[in-house]
Order: C-alpha cells, then sequence, then structure tokens
C-alpha cells in the first residue's frame, strides 16, 4: 500500500460522504410508524469517521433487529465505507445474540462483502464471526474467506535470477493482485468510570495470507471513551471519542483517531410516548457494535515467470559463463573455490572462516554477495542488471601462519572483507585485480606481491603488522585507495608501482617506503594525501643499496600533513621527484 498525507478537501470529502450514507440509509429503512416502539432492543443508525497520516475512513451503518425475544435477538447489520485512496465497501450482515445465565451474551454473526480497491478492482469476500460478552468482557474471532480471483496489476518485464547453479534472465508476468484470506481475534475490558461514562480497552492480532502474496499480520490496540445517552438523543445515543493502532510488515504502523455517533431509531419516531422497562447492565451489550477488520485486506503478488533463457557473465578473464558458485557461512571455501575450477564466477555470502587460507584458480570472478552485475542473455542477446543475492562478505583467517587469500592469473577480487592471516593478499601472478576489498588485522602485510602485474582501485587496509602494501618487483596500479595503521604503510622494495588518488596515513614509522634491496624500484605519486607525519615518523624514505640501481620516483599534486616529522629522506643516488603542493602545512616542495 502506498502511503501518503492526506489533502483536507479529500478529508472532507470523506465526512461528507459518511454523512450522505447514513442518512440515506436511515431513509431507507425507517418510515414514521411506530414498528420498533415496543421492542426491548431496538435498532440505530451509526456513522463513524477515522483519520490516520496515510488515509481517512467514513462509515454510515444501520443495526436492524429482525426478531427478539427477552433472551434473544437476532439483527442485520448493513455498513457502507469510503476512504480518501479512491477505496469503497459495503457490509451486508446477518447476526444472532442470546443471553446466557444472565451472566453471558454469546452470538454469531456472517457478511457479505464486496469492495473497490484503490486499483479499481472488486472482490467478494465471506466474514463469519464469534463473539462473547460479560458485562464488561469482551472477546471476539473473525474469518475471512474472499474469492481467488487475481487481477494484473500493470505489464510483465524481465529479470536476472540463479536457478540450478545457472545465470537466467525471466521473462515475468505483470504484478498482481486479490483478497487475502486470514482471521483477527481480540479481547477487551470496559471499565465503567460513571452511569454514563466507560472506557474499553482492547488487544489482539491479525493474520492474511496467500500463496505468492507478502503475508500481512501483526498486533492490533484500541482505547475507546463513550458517553452514553446523550441528552438532546433518545435513550441508547451514545458518542465515541478513540484511536486503534496495528502494525505489520507489508502496510507498516497504522494509527487511526476515530469519533463514532450511535443515534437510535426511536429519535426518529415522532409522538412517541411508550416507555420500555429498563434494560440491564447485560441486557444494554445486546446491540454492542459488531467488531472486524475495517475493509477487505488486498495484497499485491509478484507476477509469474512466463518464460527464462539461461544467461552469461564476463568473468576477469574474458570468459563468459553461466554457472554460478554460491559459498555461505559454514560452506568450506577452499574446496568450493578449488571444485569451481578456472574462469569461474563465484558469490561470497556473509561471513566464512578459513584455517588453510584460499588458493583462488585461473581466470575466477569472486566478489561479495550484494552487488549489481550484467546479465546478457545466451539466446536474445538481451542485457540486464542483476543484483547478486546474500549478505555482505568476510573472510577470516583462523591461522594467523597462514594467507588468507592467494590470487592467480587473470583472478578478480572485489567488494569483500579479508581479517587476519599472515598475509591478507598474496599476488605473484599477472593481470589481477582487487575492487572494492577492505584487508584488516594481518600479522604481517595486509596485501604482498612479489611479481606479476594487477591494478587494485578503491583498496583499504588497516592494522597491518608490518606494512599495509609491500611489494618486491612486478607493475602493479593503485588508486583510490586508504592504507592506514600499520609501522610502513606502503613500501616498493623492487618493481614498478604507481600511487594515484589515495591516502596513506597513522603509521608508527613510515608512510612511503621506496627501497631497491630486492630490485630496482620506480614508484610514481599523484594527488594522494600523506597525512600524520608527526615526530619520529617519515613521510617518504627512499633507500639505495648501490647495488642494483637508483631508485626512481616521479609524481604531482601530494599533500603532506603533520607535526615535527621527517617529510623526507632521499638517498643521493635517487633520480627524479615527488611534487608536494603543501609539506606539513607549509609551502609547496619536492621529494627528494
Amino acid at each position: 500500500m502506498v502511503l501518503t498525507s492526506l489533502p483536507l478537501q479529500r478529508t472532507r470529502r470523506v465526512v461528507a460522504v459518511t454523512a450522505i450514507t447514513t442518512v440515506s440509509l436511515s431513509t431507507l429503512f425507517i418510515d414514521n410508524s411506530t414498528v420498533f416502539a415496543a421492542d426491548k432492543w431496538q435498532g440505530y443508525i451509526e456513522a463513524e469517521g477515522k483519520y490516520s497520516k496515510q488515509r481517512s475512513i467514513g462509515e454510515g451503518g444501520l443495526f436492524i433487529p429482525l426478531w427478539q425475544d427477552d433472551t434473544d435477538l437476532l439483527f442485520t447489520d448493513l455498513r457502507g465505507k469510503f476512504d480518501d485512496n479512491d477505496s469503497q465497501e459495503f457490509n451486508l450482515g446477518l447476526g444472532y445474540r442470546t443471553i446466557l445465565n444472565e451472566d453471558w451474551i454469546v452470538g454469531g454473526y456472517g457478511f457479505y462483502d464486496r469492495r473497490r480497491s484503490p486499483t479499481g478492482n472488486h472482490y467478494n469476500q465471506a466474514t463469519l464471526g464469534a463473539e462473547a460478552f460479560t458485562e464488561n468482557l469482551d472477546a471476539r474471532f473473525n474469518v475471512y474467506i474472499p474469492e481467488s480471483t487475481e487481477n494484473t496489476l500493470g505489464a510483465g518485464g524481465t529479470v536476472g535470477s540463479i536457478s540450478g547453479g545457472q545465470f537466467q534472465i525471466q521473462t515475468m508476468s505483470g504484478s498482481t493482485e486479490r483478497a487475502l484470506p486470514g482471521f483477527d481475534a481480540e479481547i477487551g475490558y470496559k471499565f465503567d468510570l460513571t452511569s454514563n461514562w466507560n472506557l474499553t480497552t482492547t488487544v489482539g492480532g491479525f493474520y492474511f495470507d496467500a500463496d505468492d502474496y507478502d503475508e500481512v499480520a501483526g498486533p492490533r490496540g484500541r482505547v475507546e471513551l463513550a458517553y452514553d445517552d446523550i441528552p438532546f438523543l433518545s435513550e441508547g445515543s451514545r458518542f465515541t471519542l478513540g484511536f486503534e493502532s496495528q502494525h505489520d510488515d507489508v502496510r507498516g504502523t497504522q494509527t487511526f483517531g476515530l469519533a463514532r455517533l450511535r443515534i437510535p431509531f426511536s429519535q426518529f419516531i415522532p409522538g412517541k410516548t411508550e416507555k420500555r422497562a429498563p434494560l440491564t447492565r447485560l441486557e444494554k451489550r445486546m446491540t454492542t457494535r459488531i467488531v472486524r477488520d475495517v475493509d477487505i485486506v488486498a495484497g499485491e503478488g509478484s507476477g509469474g515467470i512466463v518464460s527464462a533463457e539461461t544467461a552469461e557473465v564476463t568473468t576477469a578473464g574474458g570468459t563468459n559463463v553461466s554457472a554460478v558458485t554460491i559459498i555461505k557461512a559454514g560452506d568450506d571455501i577452499t574446496t568450493e573455490i578449488t571444485n569451481a575450477g578456472d574462469n569461474a564466477f563465484i558469490v561470497i555470502s556473509g561471513n566464512i572462516t578459513t584455517g588453510t587460507g584460499v588458493n583462488a584458480r585461473a581466470g575466477q570472478t569472486i566478489t561479495g554477495a550484494g552487488q549489481t552485475i550484467t546479465l546478457t542473455g545466451s539466446t536474445s542477446g538481451e542485457t540486464i542488471s542483476y543484483q547478486l543475492p546474500g549478505s555482505a562478505a568476510t573472510i577470516t583467517n583462523a591461522n594467523n601462519t597462514a594467507t588468507t587469500f592467494s590470487m592467480a592469473n587473470n583472478t578478480h577480487l572485489s567488494d569483500i572483507t579479508i581479517s587476519g592471516g599472515i598475509v591478507g593478499i598474496h599476488s605473484a601472478n599477472t593481470n589481477v585485480s582487487i575492487t572494492n576489498v577492505t584487508v584488516e588485522n594481518s600479522v604481517s602485510y595486509g596485501i604482498a606481491t612479489n611479481g606479476g602485474s594487477g591494478t587494485f582501485d578503491n583498496v583499504n587496509t588497516s592494522n597491518s603488522g608490518t606494512s599495509g602494501y609491500y611489494q618486491t618487483v612486478g607493475t602493479y596500479n593503485i588508486s583510490n585507495s586508504v592504507f592506514d595503521s600499520a609501522p610502513a604503510n606502503v613500501v616498493v622494495n623492487g618493481g614498478t608501482l604507481t600511487l594515484n588518488n589515495s591516502r596513506v596515513s597513522n603509521s608508527t614509522n613510515i608512510l612511503i617506503g621506496v627501497d631497491d634491496s630486492a630490485a630496482a624500484s620506480s614508484f610514481t605519486m599523484n594527488n594522494t594525501s600523506l597525512e600524520n607525519v608527526n615526530t619520529g615518523i617519515f613521510g617518504v624514505l627512499i633507500a639505495d643499496t648501490a647495488t642494483l640501481g637508483a631508485p626512481s620516483v616521479a609524481g604531482l599534486g601530494n599533500t603532506m600533513t603533520g607535526t615535527g616529522g621527517t617529510p623526507c629522506f632521499a638517498a643521493l643516488s635517487t633520480t627524479g621527484s615527488i611534487a608536494f603542493t603543501n609539506i606539513l602545512g607549509g609551502a609547496a616542495g619536492n621529494c627528494p
């Protein structure tokens, strides 16, 4: 149900329609005779208005005794209601009540209901109910039995899905609407405050459901303050103010304020002088209002599958695959990834723990759940976006002497948190990529590469025991990443590294280290911020063993903040320089 705020003019329209309906019903069923004058229980007209932020409802009704004696009453209950969401409903009811042992009233009733929903569809329903009263206690149970007719609300479309371990593009029919079967129950207590005032509190719940529709179920409560025998109206009149509130997962929380006026038929009989014998407190309850769900509950269901075709996704290695492996909490991730084979598409969902580490295979795409991918129909060529099912993924290594995740050639790792292990992620492979990955709490290195090549984007390392990123040989490009809280956050000890648009911060020793003790190093840094270069901390430290060639550095547009640290320490043989627009709050400069 779409919830909208209520325009004032629509509220006025509901009130006006309610009043007109009530008067019209009274004119239809009441003439100027004395037909009801001598009866023990007389009928009445009742008008009710309910207001909430979601919807406002007006209702007019008639309670008409059909047959009665000293302890029994057969009656009809006729109602019409309208709301400001273009919904209309009519209820035609027949009920019976009897007094047992002068202590209880028990009864039952049935209704034929017909509703026009806000979508313009019409629904029919039978309502059956049972009730029991004492002078102060109320108990009710209702069962709602609608027809099972479904109406289509709109055109269908295509959606992505996973079925039997295969990607599919499914053609769906339009969404549907139907009246939901269900029941409700409540129990209440009436507190007599004075001879005319009483307060009733009621608690209960409801449940409506059907196959392929969302369950509509939850609690309901109501409080009503009533004044009986209004002075300017006849005996048996009543004015009620109150509120009721209910909640379910489909419609959310709905709280209504309500006002209700009851006028006995005797008010409309001119010249009536006959007096009835006074009714006992229990006998007065024989004409208690039947309480049932405010209207037929209509639910909206998703459309059905008309057709389906196999779909493909392109892996990091450029292979089109239709199969997908989903690994979730409790699964053996090491075995699952090995068995998936080369070029597989693998989805990780939830928190996964390993004690041996994970070894990717060539060409695999391993991604966390919740991400959006592109599917292509194998036959039609149609492309659609599809969100992978499941929850955010974390791989935790319980073995701090093992590497948590090892890359392979052409492997792509994305949208996962890697935690623990002596090394978070290791690569010595070609054409690897890591995207939207967090690496935390590694005993030694967050990410370590010793050869190969790759591209990292939006990588975040924190709390690494030695370095957030450590490279020996190889060629890697890193962008839009954060390296935080390690003794040496980024270390290049051989090979070529380009670091762009990133942040390096909170080191206990060195933020950026360039060394050639393993192999000649080439380091380029652009538009990157070095933060918290404080006392005892090196911003950039460039070392040279003088045996493997002079380190080479370059870069533009960088910044360095902090107090008291060493911005740059470089070997004399270093070639090139890294340009900063601001160094420790001062002027622009270069390193070295």
